[in-house]
C-alpha cells in the first residue's frame, strides 16, 4: 500500500481520536464517562444518594464521586422539588403543604415536608434501579427512615445512602456564604439561611441521627463529616463502599448464594 496513503489515514484516525477524547476532558463530563463505561465499578441498578441539610457540600461531593466512579450524570433534585410544588399548586390543599416553605421554617413539621417529596423521589430511585445506568442523586433534607420504608434494607438494594454534616458552625456558615458567592443563589437568599443558621444546623443534626440508626443493618448508610479536604471524604467513601461490597460478597459465598 502507498506509504503516503497509510500516513494520511493514520494521521486522520489519530486526529479523530484526539478530538473525541480531548474535547470532553475540557468541556463535557458526560461524554468522558460514556467513553469509558467499562471502568464503572457499579452495576446498572446502583444509586448513590447524597443527602445533607443545607450547605454541607453535597453538590460538590456528588460531582467528585461521579468523576471518581466514572458515573455519567448527577441528578439534582431541586428541579424535582419545583415540579412537586407546581403539581401541588394546582390543588386546593396546596396552602397546607410544607413543600412551599424552606426547611428551616417548618419546625416540628419538617417530617411532613420530607414526606411531600419522598414519594416522587422513591419512584425515581425505583426506575433507576430497574432500567438505567448507575446514578448519583444529590438531595437536600431527606430522611433515611422514609427512604427505607419502601426500599429493602439489604445489601442487594443497590442504594448507597450518604449523609453529610458539618461539625463546626463557623465552617458551616462560611460554606453557605461560599455557595451564595459561586452559585445561582442571590445574596438575599444566602442571608436568609445565615440568619437562621441554628435552625439549619438543627435539621443537619436531625438528619444525621436519623441516618445513623441504619448503619450496619444491611444497606450501606453512612454519615460523613464534610469540613475536611474534599479528596479525603471522597477517598473514605470509596474505601467504605469497597469494604461493604467485599463483605457482602463473602456473606453470599458463605450462604451459598
Amino acid at each position: 500500500m502507498n506509504p503516503v496513503l497509510i500516513a494520511a489515514v493514520t494521521t486522520g484516525l489519530l486526529g479523530v481520536f484526539g478530538a473525541i477524547v480531548a474535547a470532553p476532558i475540557t468541556s463535557d463530563k458526560l461524554i468522558v464517562t460514556d467513553l469509558f463505561r467499562w471502568r464503572r465499578p457499579f452495576k446498572r441498578s446502583t444509586v448513590i444518594l447524597i443527602n445533607d441539610g443545607s450547605g454541607a457540600g453535597k453538590t460538590t461531593l456528588a460531582w467528585a464521586l461521579a468523576r471518581k466512579f466514572n458515573i455519567a450524570s448527577v441528578f439534582g433534585t431541586d428541579l424535582l422539588r419545583e415540579a412537586v410544588r407546581f403539581c401541588k399548586d394546582q390543588s386546593d390543599s396546596a396552602k397546607d403543604s410544607q413543600i412551599f416553605r424552606s426547611s428551616f421554617e417548618t419546625g416540628s413539621l419538617f417530617r411532613d415536608q420530607c414526606e411531600d417529596i419522598c414519594g416522587p423521589l422513591l419512584k425515581i430511585i425505583k426506575r433507576i434501579r430497574r432500567k438505567r445506568d448507575p446514578e448519583i442523586i444529590e438531595w437536600v433534607n431527606i430522611m433515611a427512615s422514609q427512604v427505607f420504608k419502601e426500599i429493602p434494607l439489604d445489601a442487594g438494594n443497590g442504594v448507597y445512602f450518604i449523609n453529610l454534616h458539618i461539625e463546626d458552625p463557623e465552617i458551616h456558615e462560611q460554606r453557605l456564604r461560599d455557595r451564595g458567592n459561586t452559585s445561582y443563589e442571590d445574596s438575599h437568599e444566602t442571608e436568609r439561611y445565615i440568619k437562621n443558621i441554628e435552625a439549619v444546623r438543627t435539621i443537619d443534626q436531625f438528619l444525621m441521627i436519623d441516618a445513623a440508626q441504619f448503619a450496619g443493618k444491611g444497606a450501606l448508610v453512612r454519615c460523613y463529616e464534610n469540613s475536611k479536604e474534599l479528596s479525603r471524604v471522597v477517598d473514605q467513601i470509596e474505601k467504605d463502599i469497597k469494604i461493604f461490597r467485599r463483605t457482602n460478597k463473602l456473606r453470599k459465598r458463605e450462604a451459598g448464594i
